[in-house]
């Protein structure tokens, strides 16, 4: 392979690291230090792959074959397996089987990158494929944990359906346009109407990353992954899960001309970010109130994507990316500092300031976004953005205001720098990427957005305030969705017995709560 070869192919250096540390992991499997020094390495010779791209594409451009959209995914992805390598060879210390835990992490690491950067919609699917099966083994790392068994046995029926729908998409699209690539799709899409076949392949593509996505009814696996190792449900969180929405705005070009495709995103997306956010509220464990928090934040990136706002979709995926992770890897530093909190919070605010809380946040934080359009859009420098938007993104940025200011003055001004600060971001994002020509949401979506925001916001106060009426108990469950789809999936495929645990001689065995008349309950998920 001459220069000219090895540098047009140079970003999928990463796959190929992850992938070869992943082998010689299994080379020493009984060498814990060297195995974890072999995977820290390979991470962080990942790291700087996307900067580098940018800048090798500066000085010779064309050089490296790489979209424009996929540096942000691939450095995302290089930080968040250098952090979670890094975290789980501490988290994993005394542990049994880290050899297979850091193989099965760096083949998860190494399919991610594939479909960051593949350009061939088979590879791309192919990838994906590889993905789920590579974390299904970390998924159940600890094999004597039922909830850890069911919670990857759902995720495998969801994903081979998905998985299905997404190669029924694919030879859609790809017989209808004769392309088979995502770029050269975008340019056959330029000057050429999407047929009937296309618009039915994007439904299908739609309908994979839904329940790639863990968007309702197929969200409990979400929820019962918290068995897995904390750094693995960080990795799901933050790097596989979204790993739709990051498919779906390369294929902006698409989804512009099918309606059924941004219709059912919209549907979808919507109805869950509305049902997650409000049984995020009932929950008061740490990490479960982190997986509602995904679903609600994933159905909501979708609901953005099927509005055609691309670019606010990219910017929410990768700070939700980045939050998650931290959350997820900080959720015992969090669980103290919400105790403290707690403890030396004095008297709770009253009823009616409860209520006005989330109102005068979100009247403040549209206030700052008008303000900061107003100002730059005077300059000719930024697109117009319609009023209805402006509300959007004024409730979008809303909670970074709600709290008590009266306990931290400085922190309103933090906050309010934030707002002003995503709001440039966004529009900073507004067509750099390419994606503003296929954004053409119509007028009436951002008021009808804004006033479904409102009412969400609405309930949530009433629900924060009567928290024995029946309401909150259905909010608590879920609308049972989860439980309805465990007992359906069970019907048709029933999970795998777990393994018995290895235990001291003399110590008797855990006698679990698990039924199989509820396939879901945790003993002490919630607590």
């Amino acid at each position: 392979m001459n220069i000219d070869t090895w540098l047009l192919h140079g970003p999928w250096l990463a796959p190929l690291l992850y992938a070869g540390a992943a082998a010689l992991v299994l080379a020493v499997p009984e060498r814990p230090a060297r195995f974890w020094r072999i995977a820290r390495m390979a991470t962080a010779v990942a790291l700087p792959l996307g900067p580098l791209a940018v800048l090798v594409n500066g000085l010779w451009p064309g050089t490296w074959a790489l979209p424009l959209l996929a540096v942000p995914r691939l450095t995302l992805l290089a930080v968040l397996g250098w952090v979670v390598t890094r975290f789980s060879a501490t988290y994993l210390q005394g542990e049994p089987n880290q050899a297979g835990y850091a193989a099965r992490l760096l083949a998860t690491l190494a399919a991610i990158a594939v479909v960051v950067l593949a350009d061939a919609l088979p590879l791309l699917i192919a990838g994906w494929v590889a993905v789920s099966l590579s974390l299904h083994g970390l998924l159940t790392f600890y094999p004597q944990r039922r909830a850890a068994q069911v919670a990857a046995h759902k995720k495998f029926i969801a994903s081979r359906a998905a998985e299905l729908a997404l190669l029924g998409g694919v030879l859609l699209v790809g017989g209808a346009s004769g392309q088979w690539t995502v770029s050269g799709l975008s340019a056959w899409l330029a000057t050429h109407p999407a047929p009937w076949a296309a618009q039915a392949g994007a439904v299908l593509l739609v309908l994979g990353v839904l329940l790639k996505s863990a968007q309702m009814p197929v969200h409990g696996r979400l929820l019962q992954v918290m068995e897995a190792p904390t750094p693995v449900s960080a990795l799901l969180h933050a790097g596989v899960v979204n790993l739709g929405g990051f498919v779906l705005i390369g294929l902006a070009p698409l989804l512009a001309q099918s309606p059924a495709a941004q219709g059912l995103l919209i549907a979808v997306g919507g109805g869950t970010a509305l049902l997650a956010s409000f049984t995020l509220l009932t929950r008061v464990s740490i990490k479960v109130r982190l997986a509602w928090s995904t679903c609600a934040q994933m159905g909501f990136m979708l609901l953005e994507i099927g509005l055609g706002l691309y670019e606010l979709a990219l910017m929410h995926l990768i700070g939700h990316s980045i939050y998650k992770a931290h959350a997820f890897l900080a959720a015992g530093d969090t669980a103290r500092q919400t105790t403290a909190a707690v403890l030396n919070a004095g008297a709770p605010a009253g009823r009616a300031g409860s209520a006005w809380a989330p109102w005068l946040a979100a009247g403040g934080s549209t206030a700052l976004v008008a303000a900061s359009l107003h100002t730059l859009g005077a300059t000719g420098s930024v697109p117009d953005l319609p009023a209805g938007w402006t509300l959007v993104l004024g409730l979008a940025w809303a909670p970074l205001l709600a709290f008590d200011a009266r306990r931290c003055p400085l922190c309103l001004l933090r906050a309010a720098a934030a707002v002003v600060g995503l709001t440039l971001l966004y529009l900073l994002l507004h067509g750099a990427f390419g994606l503003a020509a296929n954004a053409a949401p119509a007028p009436w979506a951002g008021w009808a957005l804004a006033a479904a925001m409102g009412l969400a916001y609405a309930a949530q106060a009433v629900l924060a305030q009567r928290p024995s009426d029946a309401a909150w108990q259905f909010a608590y469950a879920g609308l049972y969705l989860d439980e309805w789809f465990t007992r359906l999936t069970f019907r048709l495929w029933p999970a795998p017995q777990p393994r018995p645990a290895a235990r001291p001689q003399g110590i008797a065995p855990f006698e679990s709560a698990w039924t199989p008349a509820s396939p879901t309950h945790t003993p002490g998920a919630d607590a």
